[in-house]
């Protein structure tokens, strides 16, 4: 019984802690796509 609550809670850490790692990736490409749009220069005055 013990092993059972064990096993669940082991999953959902695993699902979380897969979901984090997919979101992760999901920020880093956003923000390799960020780089590579055009810059606005400021001029100072």
């Amino acid at each position: 019984m013990q092993l059972q609550v064990i096993a669940i809670q082991l999953r959902r850490l695993t699902d979380m802690l897969e979901k984090r790692a997919m979101e992760a990736q999901m920020v880093d490409e956003y923000v390799d796509i960020g780089d590579e749009m055009p810059t606005m220069n400021y001029h100072w005055q």
